[in-house]
């Protein structure tokens, strides 16, 4: 176990943005979204500027060279629930999304528009359209204007029916990813569907359910990222009952869909486990995908073909997840329903806290979140052969990772602690 090296932290409090629940890199400088505000932060730690929002107990943003968006919703009273006890599951239920927003501000802060957003379930975090911003909630992808925040068009994204109130519930409160913007299109998935939607057009261009092998995943647990014309989805196992097979035929892993061709699968990879398990964290160095599932990390190319793994055993315990990038499976209550989805027999939902990034990867180190005891922690592993290099003590539990050039970010309730990766 290793002290942090810490070349600079940010401060949250000092800042006056709340509790730190999202951060994302913006060119040199790194935006941090709290449950008060947001703030522009440099590579030395220090605030470029702040600006206070709306209270919440979850905040999630997105940029790009002519603004900033940010999302938030909030877990029941404010006064029963921080954002840092939902951050690290201390709710004993899965949460309901309440008072969801959306709002732009411009590359300073200045807010210009907020809205409020209607819909059952998490809201995602947005995505910046060229005249556009889009986000999802539930079963429903909404697109607003850039200009007033005015709804353009919703459109329907749905999921199975699970037939069942316990098993909706459960469903709803998994947080949505993050859609793609690329060529004047959305792309978003949502469980195991794919959807390509034209902002200039707002017509659903093309809605699969389950191309190329999709289908044979659970949920969409993390990501998405880009490589090229490839967007990037990591997924959890598929219940055994919701399509009647041995779930064991069913591996939680990523998938890749071209971009630029008939929007179909270009290489499914997934991780062999003999128990429900899910991804909870992809990145990649720009020459190999890194994922992480509970017990599990490995590395593959850009195709998605193996190139190393590593098991919890292998690191004495050092891969085991924190919160946050921790994929539980709840069992919906039993019943007629509940039996055909397998509440009886062990089937259960695949959810997560958030979807926030809990993987970093240089061209030599991989670094991943984790626990050591009862503290979160980052476990660091050789990028090119999956050694076991050595386990980061943080202290506080962690809300994300992110690479600010070759300075490893990591983002707790409180702080923002900048360190070096060599």
């Amino acid at each position: 176990m290793e002290e942090p090296k810490t070349t600079h932290v940010f401060n949250a409090t000092d800042a006056g943005i709340g509790q730190i629940t999202s951060t994302i890199v913006v060119g040199s400088n790194l935006l941090v979204a709290g449950s008060a505000g947001i703030a522009m932060v440099g590579a030395d730690g220090k605030p470029l500027w702040q600006t206070q929002l709306p209270q919440a107990h979850v905040r999630l943003v997105a940029a790009d060279a002519s603004g900033i968006a940010w999302t938030s919703y909030s877990v029941g009273k404010k006064e029963e629930h921080s954002t840092s006890m939902f951050l690290i599951g201390g709710l004993n239920a899965p949460p309901n999304g309440q008072e969801m927003q959306l709002g732009l501000v411009d590359t300073q802060g200045t807010p210009k528009w907020s809205t409020t957003s209607a819909g059952t379930g998490l809201i995602s975090p947005p995505t910046l359209g060229q005249k556009s911003v889009a986000f999802t909630v539930g079963d429903t992808f909404t697109v607003v204007s850039r200009d007033t925040g005015a709804t353009l068009k919703s459109f329907d994204i749905g999921e199975i029916t699970l037939g069942m109130a316990s098993a909706e519930a459960i469903y709803a409160s998994t947080p949505r990813l993050r859609a793609w913007y690329h060529n004047g299109n959305y792309y978003l998935a949502n469980g195991y569907k794919f959807s390509l939607i034209g902002e200039a057009s707002l017509e659903m261009v093309t809605h699969s359910r389950g191309p190329g092998g999709l289908e044979v995943y659970g949920a969409l647990m993390a990501g998405p990222i880009t490589i090229n014309d490839t967007f990037i989805f990591a997924a959890a196992a598929h219940p055994t009952a919701m399509i009647g097979s041995n779930t064991n035929d069913y591996q939680p892993g990523f998938f890749g869909v071209d971009l630029e061709g008939e929007n179909t699968i270009k290489f499914n990879a997934d991780i062999d486990t003999d128990y429900y398990d899910g991804v909870g964290a992809i990145t990649t160095n720009g020459t190999s995908i890194f994922a992480a599932a509970d017990r599990r990390v490995i590395a593959t190319d850009l195709e998605g073909d193996q190139i190393w793994e590593v098991w919890n055993g292998e690191t004495n315990g050092a891969i085991t997840p924190n919160s946050v990038r921790n994929v539980r499976f709840q069992k919906p209550s039993v019943g007629v329903v509940g039996a055909l989805l397998g509440a009886s027999s062990g089937a259960s939902i695949p959810m997560r806290l958030g979807t926030t990034q809990q993987m970093a990867a240089t061209t030599t180190k991989v670094f991943v979140s984790s626990v050591h005891g009862t503290a979160d922690a980052i476990t660091v592993l050789d990028a090119g052969k999956g050694t076991y290099l050595n386990t980061i003590n943080i202290g506080e539990s962690i809300v994300e990772l992110a690479l600010l050039e070759q300075t490893l970010v990591v983002a707790t309730p409180n702080h923002v602690f900048l360190m070096p990766t060599n």
